[in-house]
């Protein structure tokens, strides 16, 4: 389950032909993401975990998808790290420099 602030590396980047219709950009393998907001998605016709990304925004999609989409958990390993402790550890290291 993904919390608001993670920081996650993108694991999966094979998308369906739908997925590249729906969203201007979408994550690339072995890139790290921050979890923007925890969403419920529908892939294949089923609901799944997901997560909106603070880098990836995607324009509001009209019916019959309703809303910003966001990717499936299962795309995105977590980190064990937040957005807060990255920052604070860029600082320290530019500190330290």
């Amino acid at each position: 389950m993904f919390t608001v602030g993670e920081l996650v590396v993108c694991v999966d980047d094979r998308f369906t032909p739908t997925a590249f219709e729906m969203c201007l950009q979408l994550p690339r393998k072995g890139e790290v993401y921050t979890i923007r907001a925890v969403i419920v998605a529908q892939h294949h016709r089923r609901h799944r975990t997901g997560g909106q990304l603070v880098e990836l925004v995607t324009p509001i999609q009209h019916p019959p998808w309703n809303g910003e989409p966001g990717f499936i958990a299962s795309r995105f390993k977590p980190l064990g790290i937040s957005e807060h402790a990255r920052n604070a550890a860029d600082i320290a290291a530019v500190a330290l420099a």
